[in-house]
């Protein structure tokens, strides 16, 4: 008796503890066999979103009716007891879910709600005082406020640059957070976000960002591709290409012998490497061939008082390199392509990079370059 007496008390937790954590999620009507195995998931529920819905037996059924009476037959699958469908627009925002199956109507006893995606605004740090619009630039904080964030995956930022979920800084169903990227997006635009849900639908928020905001550029970036890209060639003001001793020479000594050297190889006058926010490289030659790849800079790896840091080259078409960087050209039978350069002078117009040869340890080529063209300056620079 007190075996059997403590197996009923045992059930009567378990039955007590399961039904209290599934009335938690779901407001339920009905009883019997018809909530054997339902459930909606989640709920409430946005508009967008992907829900699931579990019952009896489903494997039947052609379309799923949502409160307000809209129906969708675009739905997936899974075994014979639960369905997956994205909650579509129109849906009235309380109810209960139906499925239409052969022998007829189901309905879900499970009251649901439903939340449209509304009431979006975006808001950063900073006010345009001429047009009192939100003010973003790179690197900025920009915080999207509405109900029913949920289903957004995507970010569109003017020019047709997105910051994708899963690069969001925070994500809740009230809020989403990003960082504005470095480079790429229209900094001329002044207009409402545009976001867009899982099931492709585009939100946008009720008020208007101007993207001309300063932002935050680290400096070396900030000299070296602009506000979004630079382009730079050859200086032939001075003499564009040299030899000296390595950490002793800021600039050309010995051996001074001009970009005329270069012609034969496509990096003569005329050849142009562009620097974009916030790390694509493209190399442009003379005789046509075109490299893109990715750089990046390093200004804590600089040798004494010679260099400010590093410019990496670190992914892309594998000639990629700056322009003259063939090493081996000029001084036997190497035929490689720097990657990795001293910075020994670095302006807002005017660059000097150096390359130590690995075979003559005390030695290394400089290049002197010139801007030919900033587009963070809105109009360029005229060659």
């Amino acid at each position: 008796m007190k075996k059997k007496l403590f197996f009923i008390i045992q059930i009567g937790i378990i039955l007590f503890a399961a039904n209290g954590f599934y009335s938690c999620n779901d407001t339920v009507t009905g009883s019997g066999d018809e909530l054997r195995g339902v459930s909606v998931v989640p709920n409430p529920m946005t508009v967008g979103q992907t829900v699931s819905i579990s019952g009896p037996n489903f494997m039947d059924a052609t379309t799923i009716i949502f409160p307000g009476n809209v129906s969708v037959t675009n739905f997936t699958k899974v075994g014979d007891f639960q369905l997956n469908a994205i909650v579509p627009a129109g849906a009235a925002s309380e109810g209960q879910i139906s499925v239409s199956l052969p022998g007829g109507e189901f309905i879900i006893p499970i009251d649901v709600t439903i939340l449209s995606t509304r009431n979006i605004t975006a808001t950063s740090m900073d006010v345009n005082p001429a047009t009192g619009n939100y003010w973003v630039g790179p690197n900025d904080n920009l915080t999207v406020r509405g109900e029913g964030l949920g289903p957004i995956v995507e970010i569109v930022l003017p020019g047709d640059l997105s910051v994708k979920s899963m690069d969001f800084a925070k994500k809740t169903d009230a809020s989403i957070e990003i960082i504005i990227p470095m480079g790429g997006f229209d900094r001329n635009a002044v207009e409402p976000l545009k976001m867009i849900s899982q099931n492709g639908e585009v939100f946008y928020t009720a008020n208007k960002l101007d993207w001309s905001g300063e932002g935050y550029v680290p400096p070396e970036l900030l000299l070296l591709c602009g506000r979004t890209f630079k382009v730079w060639t050859w200086d032939d003001r001075v003499v564009a290409f040299g030899n000296g001793g390595y950490n002793g020479n800021t600039g050309p000594t010995w051996w001074a012998p001009g970009v005329s050297q270069f012609n034969g190889t496509g990096h003569g006058v005329g050849a142009k490497m562009a620097f974009y926010l916030p790390n694509k490289m493209v190399l442009t030659l003379t005789d046509g061939n075109v490299y893109t790849g990715k750089f990046s800079t390093d200004m804590t790896k600089s040798v004494g008082t010679w260099s400010s840091g590093k410019l990496m080259i670190v992914a892309g078409d594998d000639p990629l390199s700056i322009i003259g960087g063939t090493w081996g050209s000029y001084n036997g039978s190497y035929n490689l392509y720097p990657k990795v350069f001293d910075i020994i002078n670095l302006t807002n117009s005017d660059m000097t990079l150096a390359f130590q040869l690995p075979e003559e340890p005390t030695t290394a080529n400089f290049y002197l370059y010139r801007v030919v063209e900033d587009e963070g300056e809105g109009s360029g620079v005229s060659e």
